[in-house]
């Protein structure tokens, strides 16, 4: 016999010798054992249905609050409505439509119409300092509004009108020419050989801290500011 014959025999007597090791250990499947099937009594699925412990449909108790029940009716609409993956699109477009609106008007209400306080966060008279800005200047009663920002202790309102007035004054003269996009550094280089020009470069001092840099001014403060002011006036030649 040769030696590849020899081996193929070899490895065929191991192979069942193998599965019949295995066979060997295998439990059968116990057949003998029978299932017994329990079914409960009516005195017990009552005895269940009449324990609280159990009873699972039981409705919270209703709230007297009708925010609540508009909140919680709310939600079930946008849980019926965009829950449903084939909704009617022109619907929850409406529905996003009423809530944004309705939320504007909400925050409006809040800040007493001035909505836009609520993401700058600044003031109604910082609001209304910013609109002026954009107005002409000739257009505006300046001494009025600055008097008024007085009586009312807005000093720092009243220092913005006084710088506009200075301005206005130049403009007047023709020494500048007022532009709402005109920086303070600009007008003070239209003035550069102008012998008035220190007085304002003082009041643009002031006034830039006041208003870009959020320092506080008194009484005091503001009176400083006012000297200047008629010492710019003074070198134009003009009155208050």
């Amino acid at each position: 016999m040769s030696l590849a014959k020899k081996s193929f025999f070899f490895l065929f007597l191991l192979s069942l010798y193998g599965s019949q090791t295995t066979l060997g250990f295998q439990i059968s499947a116990d057949t003998s054992s029978v299932v017994e099937v329990r079914v409960p009594g009516e005195d017990s699925i009552e005895a269940y249905q009449n324990d609280e412990d159990f009873n699972y449909e039981v409705d919270p108790e209703e709230s007297q609050s009708w925010m609540l029940l508009f909140l919680v009716w709310i939600l079930d609409l946008f849980g019926k409505v965009f829950g449903n993956t084939y909704g009617d699109i022109s619907l929850k477009f409406i529905l996003i439509l009423f809530f944004v609106i309705a939320l504007a008007l909400l925050i409006n209400a809040l800040f007493k119409g001035n909505m836009g306080s609520a993401f700058t966060g600044q003031s109604a008279s910082k609001k209304l300092k910013v609109d002026l800005h954009n107005e002409h200047i000739d257009s505006v009663d300046l001494d009025a509004l600055m008097k008024d920002a007085i009586q009312n202790k807005d000093f720092r309102l009243a220092a913005r009108y006084l710088y506009l007035k200075a301005l206005q004054n130049l403009n007047e003269a023709n020494l500048i020419v007022w532009a709402v996009d005109k920086t303070n550094s600009e007008y003070l280089n239209e003035i550069q050989n102008h012998p008035g020009r220190e007085a304002f470069s003082k009041l643009t001092l002031i006034h830039d801290y006041t208003e870009y840099g959020d320092f506080e001014i008194d009484d005091s403060g503001f009176s400083n500011m006012k000297r200047h002011y008629e010492n710019l006036l003074a070198k134009l030649g003009s009155r208050s």
